[in-house]
């Protein structure tokens, strides 16, 4: 894993404690603003799924991967901006 995947996952809050980098927090602890705000789309997705009659709309998934996607290209954009920068 590249250093840019290690900083992005461990951003998220999906990487091991042991992992953890002293100068990267969780954006995603509890309480943070990336937490509520996922906590908004949860809320939402749950929203539409049930005015759908449906657990998981595919749709509804397809849309949040892509987001995710995109969110992960324009970090590694930034990620790259800042190493230049930082030469």
């Amino acid at each position: 894993m590249d250093t840019f995947e290690t900083v992005y996952y461990f951003l998220l809050g999906e990487m091991e404690d042991g992992y953890a980098l002293d100068w990267v927090e969780n954006a995603f602890s509890p309480g943070s603003e990336c937490d509520r705000a996922y906590r908004r789309i949860e809320a939402a997705r749950q929203r539409l799924s049930a005015r759908l009659g449906t657990e998981d709309d595919a749709d509804v998934e397809e849309i949040l991967s892509v987001q995710l996607d995109i969110q992960k290209a324009l970090c590694q954009k930034i990620f790259a901006y800042g190493q230049f920068q930082g030469k």
